[in-house]
């Protein structure tokens, strides 16, 4: 696969996935650029490990994603229980 061939995979992978962040209850509120930082990387790293399906790729982003979410408001939730921040 040529370089041009990558980029247009993971560009209409990434446009999948924003489809479904958008519509997501735990993804939706968060900072997007953060999650488009973060789901470029995602994507670019399965591609390098070859995955080539899109639906495949976009979803797998979406997972990883949510579940960083996920874990991103539990650790807020106990350090906020307990009085203090994250920094």
């Amino acid at each position: 696969m040529s370089d041009l061939e990558i980029k247009q995979l993971i560009d209409t992978a990434r446009d999948r996935a924003l489809a479904f962040i958008t519509t997501d209850p735990v993804l939706q509120d968060a900072d997007k650029k953060e999650v488009g930082y973060c789901l470029g990387g995602i994507l670019r790293l399965e591609v390098r490990a070859g995955e080539r399906d899109i639906t495949r790729l976009a979803a797998l982003a979406v997972r990883k994603l949510r579940h960083r979410e996920q874990t991103r408001r539990a650790t807020t939730s106990i350090y906020q229980k307990h009085g203090r921040s994250i920094s």
